[in-house]
C-alpha cells in the first residue's frame, strides 16, 4: 500500500485521522506500518510515539476519510540520532 511503501523508504506520511468521539478533524504522521500495528506521532505531544493496533489504525484512519499525504524527494532523510 501507499503508506507501507511512505514508511519503508523512511518517508512517513500525513494522514487525516480523527479519533472515536473527537469532535474536530485532526491530521498525524504515520512513520511505520507493519501487519500488526501502526506508529504515529502526533504534533499535540510529538515527544512520545502512538502505537496502536492495525485494525484500529485502518477503522478510525478510513472513517476519516482514507487521507495520505507524503514528499516525494531523493534520498530519503537520514536515520534519526
Amino acid at each position: 500500500t501507499f503508506l507501507e511503501w511512505a514508511c519503508s523508504n523512511r518517508l512517513g506520511a500525513v494522514i487525516g485521522y480523527t479519533d472515536d468521539g473527537a469532535s474536530q478533524a485532526h491530521a498525524l504522521t504515520i512513520v511505520d506500518l507493519t501487519p500488526g500495528y501502526a506508529v504515529l506521532i502526533d504534533n499535540n505531544h510529538v515527544d512520545k510515539y502512538d502505537t496502536v493496533s492495525r485494525a484500529h489504525f485502518e477503522r478510525i484512519w478510513l472513517s476519516s476519510g482514507g487521507v495520505a499525504m507524503t514528499f516525494l524527494y531523493s534520498p530519503p532523510p537520514p536515520w534519526p540520532l
